[in-house]
């Protein structure tokens, strides 16, 4: 790897397109192509090693520098702009090594880079989050900076949101408080990892016999473990979830299924909630808040607990309308096997079952058979012919000598904007399962952000993109299920809001926006999945190469929508729970206060008090009081979907370029309230998600 691999980045330039006078050392950034990108990525375990070293070395004298100038000698330049540079520089060293920590094919870098991004995270947390000689600098030079620039829009804004950051971090509490809020931060990831460490490594298992699993596909009973008598062992995991509760004819096994999956972690999890929620409460109210809820909501998009309360109780009234329609049709075709209890309630481990006997029953979709419509090398092609329209981009693939990548099966395509005539970044994807990959969930990775310059054009950036599809054969490719499909859109949604997002500082390039914003590109894209001429686009029998024809299309929109209310009310239900268990500080049994939530949201499907959703949840620990995101995110989403179908539609690239414009291009600099509004001419609303649940007009 090349000595000299930052000077993309830092390098001093003065181009001939560049018209606006320069300040004294602003950020000239230099094209990046695609050897440039690839020189990056370390080919030894020194230079995993140098990545890691380097980064904190690069911060560390940026950070002294800083504290050498006096508050009468800072200037943007040798401010603002010599710690974005540094932090341009760390970030890519810290996603390049956790990129190759979780997907690199040789054992050794994996090893060496797991090392080096855990201390860089450990770095963040304890040098930069609360630093007070970066909060000092900042706060000196844009009280009394020297120059004008502390003055000007983007910069006066980076250093308000940067100042306002670090102060509730705790940075204007006094050094013995300051140690305290560290040490509590510090227990509560710990206490986090814990949570969810104990769900992840609960191996129990329920033992069954072949007669027990009558419905589960053949397939599926081929991949099960079996103990010396034959029987056949179920893992306690959320794809044997699925499985049972949809398709196993035995009401035991589903029930005993169902109480068990519930009961993860349980009874560990107990002691180790409370301890959780009494530490976030604290830390709350140490930085000045009245609980979690509030310290945690109050810098998102949606301001404050009370509002967020308010949205997702809102919600439920709607969609409890939807459920009721949807439980209506459900009863007039229960399977036979299937009594509802007293008061015309279904029992929590019926409740699946029923809605896939009646899915089967009543849409010609079959998922399996659906998927020898969609192999992946022509449904991806498919995907970015359409994606290439709206967006008015070209997707070109790029050789890259295997050796030269993490793995040897990741592709790279260059993203190419027609509009402006420049590369806009390089996506790279990983898409096959390998026993190496230490993730196996489709997800995105932002290896280099896209920042802008001193002319404020773009430079290029990558983005990652991750998957886990099986491998094909020379008889038969890799054929990608719909929820696979779903999720090729979902994450190159990510993908290409991380290329576009190119913010004028790297702390809100990309993705890097407030927690209750960053799903909302990615889901808007999932929405073009109901669109007939799309699927049809972007399918094609392996065999017979015929696309799908419209009604089949018509059939999986109306399947993929029956039930779609119930569904969101469980998310609405999630997220009350999050936000429900993390306000107030004073001690409360959680599990009776789900309980009455859980009977006043659901209004069909009666309360089992074994299954302890609370310490199975594992997004409790890593989202905190903010799961109502899921569904705030989809209603916007939907909204914004909306009004692109209004508009043009998403083969229209003139709305596309308003939509890239308004919505992706700022990044998380730029306020998602401002940005929405911008886009609709109006705050987002619930209309359009509520009309997207409709079906009684589908397949007419």
């Amino acid at each position: 790897m090349k000595n000299s691999i930052w000077v993309m980045i830092s390098i001093v330039l003065f181009m001939p397109a560049c018209s606006r006078k320069q300040a004294e050392k602003e950020r000239m950034c230099s094209r990046v192509d695609l050897d440039t990108v690839v020189s990056l990525l370390p080919k030894t375990t020194d230079e995993v090693t140098m990545l890691g070293q380097s980064a904190q070395q690069i911060m560390n004298e940026m950070i002294q520098c800083l504290d050498l100038i006096s508050v009468k000698d800072k200037t943007f330049a040798n401010t603002v702009r010599a710690y974005d540079v540094a932090k341009l520089q760390f970030l890519i060293n810290k996603n390049v090594l956790t990129v190759f920590s979780l997907l690199s094919s040789n054992p050794q870098l994996q090893a060496a880079a797991n090392e080096q991004a855990l201390a860089l995270q450990q770095y963040e947390t304890d040098v930069l989050s609360t630093n007070a000689s970066l909060y000092g600098a900042f706060k000196q030079y844009f009280d009394d900076g020297s120059d004008v620039h502390h003055k000007k829009g983007a910069n006066r804004q980076f250093l308000q949101k940067a100042i306002e950051k670090f102060e509730n971090q705790g940075l204007l509490l006094s050094v013995q408080q300051r140690a305290d809020v560290i040490s509590l931060d510090k227990e509560i990831k710990g206490l986090t990892s814990q949570f969810n460490g104990n769900i992840i490594y609960d191996h129990r298992n329920i033992v069954v016999s072949l007669r027990d699993l009558k419905g589960i596909p053949e397939s599926f009973i081929a991949t099960l473990g079996q103990n010396e008598s034959g029987d056949y062992v179920l893992p306690i995991d959320f794809r044997t979830f699925f499985m049972i509760m949809e398709n196993c004819e035995s009401e035991h096994l589903r029930k005993e299924y169902y109480v068990a999956f519930g009961q993860r972690a349980y009874p560990q999890n107990k002691v180790v909630l409370k301890e959780l929620l009494a530490k976030r409460c604290e830390l709350a109210q140490k930085l000045g808040h009245q609980d979690f809820a509030s310290y945690e909501l109050h810098g998102q998009m949606v301001k404050d607990s009370k509002k967020a309360e308010s949205f997702l109780w809102h919600m439920v009234h709607e969609l409890q309308k939807y459920d009721d329609q949807d439980f209506k049709t459900l009863t007039e075709h229960l399977p036979p096997s299937v009594q509802l209890l007293k008061h015309d309630k279904l029992k929590p481990w019926d409740e699946a079952f029923v809605k896939s006997y009646y899915r089967k029953n009543h849409f010609s979709v079959n998922d399996r058979d659906l998927s020898a419509y969609f192999p992946l090398d022509y449904t991806l092609d498919g995907l970015l012919r359409v994606f290439s329209k709206f967006f008015y981009v070209e997707f070109k693939k790029e050789e890259v000598a295997p050796d030269q990548l993490w793995a040897s099966d990741v592709v790279c395509y260059r993203v190419y904007s027609l509009q402006s005539q420049t590369i806009i970044g390089y996506l790279f994807l990983d898409l096959y399962k390998h026993s190496y990959k230490k993730i196996t969930e489709p997800c995105h990775f932002m290896l280099l952000p896209t920042v802008k310059d001193d002319c404020s054009l773009p430079c290029a950036g990558a983005s990652v993109m991750v998957a886990s599809f099986a491998q094909g054969t020379e008889d038969k490719p890799t054929l990608l299920e719909l929820s696979e499909v779903t999720s090729l859109f979902h994450e190159l949604g990510h993908a290409l809001h991380a290329l576009f997002g190119s913010a004028c500082f790297v702390d809100y390039s990309g993705t890097q926006v407030v927690k209750d914003f960053v799903e909302v590109p990615s889901q808007m894209l999932e929405y073009w999945l109901e669109e007939p001429d799309v699927v049809q686009s972007i399918s094609k029998h392996y065999q017979t190469g015929q696309p799908l024809s419209k009604n089949v299309i018509e059939q999986i929109v109306a399947a993929e929508r029956f039930g779609k209310g119930s569904r969101m009310l469980k998310q609405a239900f999630l997220g009350l729970v999050s936000l429900y268990i993390h306000k107030g500080c004073a001690d409360k049994d959680i599990h009776k206060l789900i309980e009455k939530m859980y009977k006043k949201v659901f209004k069909h499907v009666a309360y089992e008090p074994d299954h302890y959703v609370e310490y199975s949840f594992s997004h409790l620990a890593h989202y905190g009081a903010s799961y109502y995101t899921y569904l705030w995110s989809r209603v916007i989403a939907a909204d914004l979907y909306s009004h692109i179908k209004q508009h043009g539609g998403i083969y229209n690239y003139t709305i596309g370029k308003e939509y890239v414009k308004s919505i992706l291009s700022p990044g998380g600099f730029i306020s998602p309230s401002y940005m929405v509004k911008n886009f609709l001419n109006r705050p987002f609303s619930t209309k359009a998600f509520l009309q997207q649940l409709e079906t009684k007009d589908l397949l007419k």
